[in-house]
């Protein structure tokens, strides 16, 4: 993209009741989009995770990037956003902003957000693109969730957890973290985002494993509780509701070596939106948009613009309900 063609770029202020965040907002300079793409990525996936899309798709199409509310913890003391709040919150980027017809792109965490968005507003949503989905939270994730959940607890029942781990108030595990506790814990994390066989054979997965692991440690936050905090205690219930997404067109995207949420996992969620396409980015994980950023932007673009989404490392895989 030459720089005439940069988009403009404001940050918006998105008020949704008590709470408000922020929200990335990308136009073209000069012409109408060609369409608004809002944006929900997973957990960890902050509005700097996106700057390859802007960059391809930035020109032409008008991108929504929102950092939604964290979902909270037990010990919140307002209680915890629901994956409907999260729905909720997001429709209000929309509404605040006067966008009444928008494409949503949804992933990892983000996508039950982004599949109830258009199972409740079909007559909004133009096109649905979903990657990294399934129907229940796997045994990678469960495992750094119980960690989280483990950890979040020592902070904030330092007694409790000292007593149920036969350890003092003082021990490490359970006081502020360090910056080797910190690295530790994203590793943790990455990991469980990332094929182990794929990770050693294939630089682009290593590469993106590293990158999330660094932003990880950057925040200074110990990933594994703020992880419960984002949106890890939401996966320990179902991501979807009862029903179907029906009269949306709808993509369903899976990296080859995705061990996260597996091919299969995301056939189950293709077979409950009506004629949805499913396919497969060869030589990816489950960091897809980061591991292979020119072919993702293509797919999302082919796709945004009713265009076949095969492609260079695209293969369309067959649904039960197509």
């Amino acid at each position: 993209m030459t720089a005439a063609q940069s988009p403009t770029v404001v940050d918006h202020i998105v008020t949704w009741g008590s709470h408000g965040f922020s929200c990335r907002d990308l136009s073209p300079r000069s012409g109408a989009p060609r369409s608004s793409l809002l944006i929900i990525g997973g957990g960890f996936q902050a509005r700097e995770t996106w700057k390859p899309l802007e960059t391809r798709l930035g020109g032409r199409y008008r991108l929504l990037i929102p950092e939604l509310p964290q979902a909270g913890t037990a010990d919140a003391g307002t209680g915890t956003l629901s994956w409907d709040d999260l729905t909720d919150a997001a429709l209000r980027v929309l509404d605040q902003l006067g966008i009444d017809r928008f494409a949503v792109l949804g992933v990892s965490s983000g996508y039950p957000i982004a599949y109830r968005l258009a199972q409740q507003h079909s007559d909004r949503v133009s096109r649905l693109l979903l990657f990294g989905t399934t129907l229940t939270t796997g045994p990678h994730i469960l495992e750094v969730l119980r960690e989280g959940l483990r950890r979040e607890a020592a902070v904030h029942h330092p007694h409790n957890a000292a007593a149920d781990h036969h350890t003092s108030p003082e021990d490490p595990q359970l006081g502020p973290p360090t910056p080797a506790s910190l690295r530790d814990a994203a590793h943790q994390l990455a990991g469980a985002l990332t094929n182990p066989r794929a990770y050693h054979r294939n630089i682009r997965i290593r590469a993106a494993a590293r990158l999330l692991t660094e932003r990880l440690v950057k925040t200074g936050e110990d990933p594994l509780v703020r992880f419960v905090a984002n949106r890890g205690r939401l996966q320990l219930e179902d991501p979807l509701v009862h029903g179907r997404v029906a009269h949306v067109p709808a993509l369903v995207g899976v990296g080859e070596y995705d061990s996260t949420t597996t091919l299969e996992d995301n056939r189950a969620v293709a077979d409950t939106i009506d004629n949805a396409t499913l396919i497969v980015l060869q030589d990816t994980d489950h960091l897809l948009y980061l591991e292979r950023e020119a072919e993702f932007a293509g797919l999302v673009e082919r796709f945004l613009e009713g265009q076949s989404p095969a492609g260079p490392g695209v293969l369309v895989s067959p649904t039960t309900s197509s």
